[in-house]
């Protein structure tokens, strides 16, 4: 989940059952579902951060361990292909310093 100064924006996620990638928009009120036309394959335990421009997404578990990255702008999802990138993880933390995304986290193995 991440907000992006004027909406909440929540991906994904565990249902008890299975492994979602439905987009939520919250705006303060109410609730709408997004229909982008590309989406990231279902997961949970993924982490979101908005740079001013987009949101970005990176990591997360959906009976494997994710290392791809997105970008959610425009109401839409974006795969990025950075030519660098974290070895993929779950359960993690990322911020944003006004210049650059600092990403955290050490959980690589499943334990769900």
């Amino acid at each position: 989940m991440a907000y992006d100064n004027t909406n909440v924006i929540l991906f994904g996620g565990y249902d008890g059952n299975s492994y979602l990638n439905d987009t939520w928009l919250f705006d303060g009120v109410d609730w709408t579902q997004l229909n982008p036309g590309t989406s990231p394959s279902i997961r949970s335990n993924t982490v979101m951060v908005y740079t001013g421009t987009e949101i970005i997404l990176f990591g997360g578990f959906d009976g494997n361990v994710r290392d791809d990255t997105w970008s959610f702008s425009s109401n839409n999802w974006t795969l990025l292909t950075p030519s660098t990138s974290p070895s993929a993880r779950y359960n993690l933390m990322m911020a944003y310093n006004n210049s650059e995304v600092v990403l955290f986290g050490v959980m690589t193995v499943p334990s769900i």
